[in-house]
């Protein structure tokens, strides 16, 4: 949702320099969109909580400066 999506074909004589290839378009689009001062936003998610368990919560919680420590998974 909320993208424009764009479909760009290229072929080569040979797939030896395939890799560096897509990287060099992908920057020189970069590059062109940026001079015409267009930004590729990235998509913003907000998580809403109702509910966690109580380990997870004491993770989250402000605790006067200290740093939670990640709980181990029993799996």
């Amino acid at each position: 949702d909320n993208t424009l999506n764009l479909v760009l074909r290229a072929y080569l004589a040979t797939l030896d320099n395939r890799l560096g290839t897509i990287n060099e378009l992908h920057h020189q689009i970069y590059e062109a969109l940026n001079q015409d001062g267009i930004e590729l936003a990235f998509p913003q998610r907000d998580l809403h909580l109702k509910s966690v368990p109580d380990s997870i919560a004491r993770l989250l919680r402000p605790n006067s400066g200290t740093v939670a420590k990640p709980v181990k998974s029993s799996d």
